[in-house]
């Protein structure tokens, strides 16, 4: 969303560590335009056991694609990344 990875660290040691431990952060400046619904719902792609990782379900009711998707209907545009998410979800969906 920012264009900035939410494990990069010092080093490229440390972003691979962040990356092996999930250990994401937001904190960056390039983050700080970032809604709040949005870095939850990304938090909660990249949490690493299944279990408690978002299913495609979960990211549906999420209030950061529900308001995109409100936003979006309201004004008839449907977003790139709307589509992308949505095609996504239901070829998840069919497994």
């Amino acid at each position: 969303l920012s264009g900035l990875s939410p494990f990069l660290g010092d080093t490229d040691a440390e972003t691979l560590s962040n990356i092996l431990t999930t250990n994401c952060s937001f904190d960056d400046e390039a983050f700080e335009n970032i809604s709040e619904d949005a870095k939850d719902f990304i938090a909660n792609l990249l949490i690493r056991e299944k279990s408690g990782r978002f299913s495609a379900a979960q990211c549906l009711k999420h209030p950061w694609v529900n308001n995109v998707s409100v936003k979006s209907r309201q004004s008839g545009i449907q977003l790139k990344s709307q589509l992308l998410l949505k095609k996504y979800v239901m070829k998840r969906l069919w497994k």
